[in-house]
């Protein structure tokens, strides 16, 4: 993986397409910019459907990290589920 492919993966809104800096992530960890997020609330109200996986999400559903971060915390969840069966 070079460069602009890691810049385009961490950085890059799947919704515009945009590389942008700060985008915002659902608790499902998939990002979207502030722009495209106001969009979806702005046309459809409120909850919407994550445009990846519909999951349904409200306005306070998003944060802003990176996507290792986002990553890491679901996989942590995930381990420790496993770890209570």
């Amino acid at each position: 993986m070079n460069l602009v492919d890691v810049i385009t993966y961490e950085f890059e809104c799947p919704s515009c397409r945009e590389v942008k800096d700060g985008l915002l992530y659902t608790p499902c960890s998939h990002p979207v910019c502030d722009a495209c997020r106001k969009k979806l609330f702005h046309e459809f109200g409120e909850p919407v459907k994550c445009p990846q996986c519909k999951k349904e999400l409200r306005r306070k559903d998003y944060t802003l990290k990176s996507k290792v971060d986002t990553e890491f915390e679901n996989e942590m969840q995930f381990r420790s589920l496993y770890k209570q069966e």
